[in-house]
């Protein structure tokens, strides 16, 4: 049904730190490259500038999203698919420093856990998702408690 369709999106902060961090590390690394020639420092520092650069592409999402048959996770280079039948729970994102019930989504699946929203999603998308959880897989728990407050 094309009523039970979600998209979850992400916040833009998680985006813009990624790319700065990515683009400081390569000018750093490129920098100690210039000045002392290739080492240790240079090659690590340009090693995590590609490390970020790949997270940033191709493992952080722009959106989820849900319908019957599970859900899929967009992400700038890639979308990847998760059955409802690999998903075991959804939770929130503990965040220490702005308090419970202001982290993104993360679904834990039998193999690991993935990242679906970079931030708390608005109410009402919440209440949808846990009605299509509720609907299309009832073995899913839902542990991710309504957003204390949805960030941008």
């Amino acid at each position: 049904m094309a009523t039970d369709r979600i998209v979850v999106r992400g916040s833009a902060r998680p985006f813009v730190a990624a790319a700065s961090s990515a683009v400081t590390l390569g000018g750093l690394g490129l920098t100690v490259l210039r000045t002392a020639g290739p080492g240790t420092v240079s090659v690590g520092l340009l090693l995590g500038a590609a490390l970020a650069l790949a997270v940033f592409l191709a493992d952080l999402p722009l959106r989820t999203e849900g319908d019957e048959e599970g859900l899929v996770r967009v992400c700038i280079l890639r979308r990847g698919c998760i059955p409802w039948d690999r998903v075991v729970a959804i939770e929130r994102q503990r965040r220490r420093l702005t308090g419970p019930g202001t982290g993104g989504l993360v679904i834990r699946g039998r193999r690991g856990r993935w990242l679906v929203a970079t931030s708390a999603e608005p109410p009402a998308i919440h209440r949808r998702l846990a009605e299509l959880v509720a609907a299309h897989a009832p073995g899913v728990r839902m542990l991710a408690d309504a957003p204390a407050v949805a960030t941008d």
